[in-house]
C-alpha cells in the first residue's frame, strides 16, 4: 500500500507492485518516502527529526502520530529501528560507530554482505 501511496501522490504513471523489485525505482520510492517523514517530522533538531523520521519509516507515519499525541506504545521493531538509525546518526562523525557494531552483531552483518 506505501508503494500504490506514493505513486499517486507523486502522481506517477504505470507503477506496480512487482516495479518495486527494481533497484533504481525502488531506491528512488524509498529516497522520496524518508524525505517526505523528514519533513512532516521537522523539529529544527536534527537528532530529533531523523529518530521521528525513521520510526514514521518504519511503523507508519499515522502510528507515529498517534505515539506522538496519546503517548501510545511504538512496535518493538520500530523502536529498535528508531534506536539504530538515531544511534548510528549520532555518531556519524565519529572514527567507529559503537551502535553500527552493536547493530551488525545483533544481526546487521547479514544485511551488508
Amino acid at each position: 500500500a506505501t508503494g500504490e501511496d506514493i505513486a499517486r501522490q507523486r502522481k506517477l504513471t504505470g507503477h506496480t507492485a512487482l516495479r518495486l523489485r527494481e533497484p533504481a525505482y525502488n531506491i528512488d520510492f524509498g529516497a522520496w518516502y524518508v524525505a517526505k517523514q523528514i519533513r512532516d517530522f521537522w523539529t529544527g533538531d536534527g537528532q530529533r527529526t531523523v529518530e521521528l523520521a525513521a520510526a514514521a519509516y518504519n511503523g507508519g507515519p499515522g502510528r507515529l502520530r498517534r505515539h506522538l499525541k496519546d503517548h501510545t506504545a511504538l512496535p518493538d521493531e520500530t523502536r529498535r529501528y528508531q534506536y539504530w538509525v538515531g544511534g548510528m546518526w549520532s555518531q556519524r562523525w565519529a572514527r567507529r560507530s559503537s551502535v553500527y557494531t552493536q547493530w551488525l552483531n545483533a544481526g546487521g552483518r547479514a544485511l551488508v554482505r
